[in-house]
């Protein structure tokens, strides 16, 4: 039998170690993150995308946390919110030329 050599073996294997090299470091499963594959990932919905974040100010702990980096449209702490459109504006129009048009500056 031989052994799979994941990272590391208390994180239930969500993930394997790169070229199986520990000094390489941890490739993880989609679902995980972190350097020992250790921080479960939220259901990010709409196309987010789970990726690193600060650490929990809640816990005291110095350890990070997954979030969800929204697509373009989408908010909120899953992605499962729209977002409300952003207003486009021109600044600085009209203004008064001395050969009295008015031009965009």
């Amino acid at each position: 039998m031989v052994a799979i050599d994941t990272c590391p073996a208390l994180n239930l294997g969500h993930g394997e170690y790169i070229n199986g090299s520990k000094a390489l470091g941890c490739n993880c499963t989609e679902e995980w993150k972190g350097a020992g594959c250790e921080i479960q990932c939220p259901q990010c919905a709409h196309g987010g995308v789970c990726i690193l974040g600060p650490p929990d100010a809640g816990t005291n702990s110095t350890a990070s946390t997954a979030v969800c980096q929204c697509d373009e449209g989408w908010s909120g702490v899953l992605c499962s919110r729209a977002a409300a459109p952003v207003a486009r504006h021109v600044i600085g129009c009209p203004v008064k030329s001395r050969h009295g048009g008015s031009k965009c500056v």
